[in-house]
């Protein structure tokens, strides 16, 4: 799961692969240089003729719903 500045929620997947965030550089923005993490998937490259993945919007709740939310925000792995 990923998590926008503004609290979208996002689910990557990969077919059968191992996916894993990791550090990485971002050289195109206009101010040079920064630090970001990247999303990586381990697979086998050499004998697999595509890579299977997916990125999915989480379904939007109701306002109330995405209140309680706010509160109970999902620790995450970034």
């Amino acid at each position: 799961m990923l998590m926008t500045p503004n609290k979208e929620v996002w689910t990557f997947t990969a077919h059968e692969d191992r996916v894993d965030l990791e550090d990485s550089v971002y050289l195109a923005a206009s101010e040079g240089p920064r630090r970001t993490t990247q999303i990586v998937i381990h697979g086998h490259a050499r004998t697999a003729s595509r890579v299977q993945w997916s990125l999915q919007h989480a379904n939007p709740a109701g306002a109330a719903t995405r209140r309680v939310r706010e509160q109970e925000e999902p620790r995450l792995p970034l």
